[in-house]
């Protein structure tokens, strides 16, 4: 077990993501020298628990014969001795005499909705509800060791193909609150939206996929990044389920069964087993009781319509004329609603066609001396819905923007919509990124990934991200005062959404000479407006200068985008898509006027937008055309009135 171990310490060392498909020393490792290392162990754990087993056996002996058997036989049937850990850091067994892997974990989520049943600790636990102590990378290769034969993962081009491999049973085992151990299934915590019913379909061992970071040879395994056990389809997961699932299909849109999960931080363990395989005999009677249900289905639609064709054909102009009909009452919608382009503030209600807006983040693969981008470079990736049939990708390298490095940016592809479920962009047909080959396609599936191709051969995955600003949540120091938490005390003729979020056309009652300003805000998504008529609005300080806030996303630092202020462009577009929640914290320091009344310094500002700093003891030489005369008194915080429901929260200062 010494030499199993050495190995597998030293193979997380070289890589905390890296290796896979059968390719690397691990197999061999776990195939080879775990087997003969587990007998070691079984010797080992027997001579102790003999040891134990004779100083119990001694102590029944004198006090009741029956508890002795019934200890006994527990013991037997605990199997403990056939557990095999594969590391020492991480919480995974093998038992080899019933071909189980179990898996250590916790309860991390009990209420929302679900991308993931399971995910690594520390990744996507606001989409799972399980995060578990070990690394996808190690249950994929325990899996393997217990004999489970994985299969490839989805594909979402040139054609949806669902994920293939073993069938993976998964069941929960975990102590209620009175001690009582208790076994589920792991589909009973997940909840169908629209039924209201458990989860029903199975997990299949897709295997997730790898790449190579050609400059150091380490090689990343996808699923460590969070995608272990999927609901939703990732071209990127370990375990999927094998039918087409996303959260644009209200059909198979996931959430966590609440009143079944037990409290968030119960431990829990995953038992996870190859699903025992039907024989022959058993497909070929399911094959026939399917042909047979076919013959049925056939007849009935040629009694009811005279042919199967016919059926069809009348569907599909039933079809056709329901999406026409669509789209002219939505125009009709917009237009008595008195306003040419639709406003969401929540991503439900967003069309399913433009959801897929948003940060993706990977690294660069070698495209063999097909593209000038260089491999193993870490490719930020932006995408803006244009209007009703427009979508623009700008690229960064080294990251997205507010993070360390250069963020060289590409510039920004625009092109068609093609959208069939998923989106897709020819790249080559539009504004090319630099050094970009003839084939390239860009294709955003179900939300979830970016995945590229070059000549109709995939060549990577990003996954998409969710930023969130460092200072997100930050509450005032004692010596701040809290403006806006929960009541509008602070603000006069205050509006509230959803009655608790704060809305532009406001004012503080109290005025404010030197301040530190932190404010929360989120604006909303209008798809199909032009670049500047997009959901917009302004922060007066001191109700003289205007801050502005804008959608700016995907678009470059600009005089009015998101962050300028007094005609003064940022330093970076500092953006989160819209429906994201962001902040500006803020450093203002008045004009200063000598006793004449003469301006003898301007106001200067220091901001930073999302935790990075955009303006830094930046002099104000102008004040905005809404917002009142420059001057030496003190004035208010101004939440300009708009026609767009930007909404604000956790609004608060410190007066110097």
């Amino acid at each position: 077990m010494d030499i199993a171990t050495d190995a597998l310490q030293k193979q997380r060392r070289q890589s905390r993501l890296g290796f896979l498909n059968g390719r690397l020393p691990l197999w061999i490792i776990i195939f080879f020298v775990l087997p003969a290392s587990s007998s070691c162990i079984a010797q080992e754990q027997d001579q102790k628990a003999s040891h134990v087993d004779n100083k119990k056996e001694s102590q029944q002996r004198s006090t009741n014969k029956g508890r002795e058997n019934r200890e006994q036989k527990k013991t037997q049937t605990d199997g403990k001795e056939d557990l095999v850990r594969l590391s020492k850091t991480e919480e995974i067994w093998i038992n080899n005499k019933t071909k189980e892997v179990i898996i250590g974990g916790v309860v991390c989520l009990r209420k929302g909705y679900l991308e993931m049943f399971a995910c690594p600790d520390e990744t996507k636990e606001h989409e799972s509800i399980v995060a578990v102590q070990c690394s996808a990378k190690m249950a994929h290769a325990a899996l393997l060791a217990i004999g489970a034969k994985n299969g490839k993962p989805v594909e979402f081009y040139p054609e949806y193909r669902a994920a293939t491999g073993d069938e993976i049973e998964v069941t929960i085992v975990y102590k209620d609150a009175d001690g009582k151990e208790k076994k589920v299934r792991a589909q009973e915590w997940i909840q169908n939206v629209k039924t209201k019913k458990s989860m029903e379909h199975p997990w299949v061992f897709g295997g997730s996929g790898f790449w190579k970071e050609e400059t150091t040879g380490e090689e990343y395994y996808h699923g460590d990044t969070g995608y272990f056990i999927c609901v939703s389809n990732f071209s990127i997961a370990t375990l999927d389920i094998p039918v087409e699932s996303t959260d644009l299909d209200d059909e198979l849109l996931y959430q966590a069964f609440t009143e079944k999960i037990p409290p968030k931080r119960t431990k829990v363990q995953l038992i996870l087993r190859v699903k025992k395989k039907t024989t022959k005999i058993e497909n070929q009677e399911e094959s026939k009781s399917q042909e047979t249900l076919k013959e049925k289905v056939d007849k009935t639609e040629i009694k009811q319509t005279g042919s199967t064709e016919e059926k069809t054909t009348s569907i599909k102009k039933v079809e056709k004329h329901v999406e026409e009909n669509k789209g002219r009452e939505e125009d009709q919608r917009q237009i008595a609603d008195g306003e040419n382009h639709k406003v969401y503030t929540d991503l439900e209600s967003v069309p399913e066609k433009y959801r897929f807006f948003g940060e993706y983040l990977g690294k660069m693969p070698d495209t063999g001396g097909r593209d000038a981008i260089p491999a193993g470079l870490e490719i930020g990736t932006q995408l803006v819905i244009l209007g009703k049939e427009e979508i623009g990708v700008t690229g960064y390298g080294d990251g997205l923007p507010g993070r360390e490095g250069k963020h060289e940016k590409f510039g920004m592809i625009q092109g068609a919509m093609s959208f069939t479920g998923k989106l897709k962009l020819d790249a080559a047909k539009n504004l090319p990124l630099k050094g970009q080959a003839e084939g390239t396609v860009m294709l955003f599936t179900k939300r979830g990934t970016l995945e590229g191709y070059m000549n109709k051969t995939r060549i990577t995955t990003h996954p998409k991200i969710h930023r969130k600003s460092s200072t997100e949540g930050e509450k005032p120091p004692k010596e701040g005062l809290l403006l806006f938490g929960k009541d509008t005390n602070h603000f006069s003729e205050s509006k509230l959404f959803k009655e608790q979020y704060l809305l532009p056309g406001t004012s503080t009652k109290e005025k404010f000479g030197d301040h530190t300003l932190h404010i929360e805000f989120m604006i909303p998504l209008k798809p199909t407006a032009p670049k500047m008529e997009r959901a917009k609005s302004g922060i007066l300080l001191q109700g003289r200068y205007k801050l502005h806030l804008i959608d700016s996303f995907g678009w470059g630092p600009e005089k009015k985008g998101c962050g300028a202020i007094g005609g003064n462009a940022p330093r970076l577009n500092l953006s989160y898509p819209p429906l994201s929640w962001q902040t500006f914290d803020i450093d203002f320091k008045g004009a200063r006027y000598d006793k004449s009344g003469k301006k003898i310094e301007n106001a200067k500002v220091t901001i930073k937008q999302n935790g990075t700093l955009i303006h830094e003891d930046l002099e104000l030489t102008e004040t905005s055309e809404e917002g009142e005369k420059e001057g030496p008194t003190k004035g208010p915080l101004v939440l300009q009135k708009c026609d767009d429901p930007i909404l604000y929260r956790n609004i608060w200062v410190v007066e110097k």
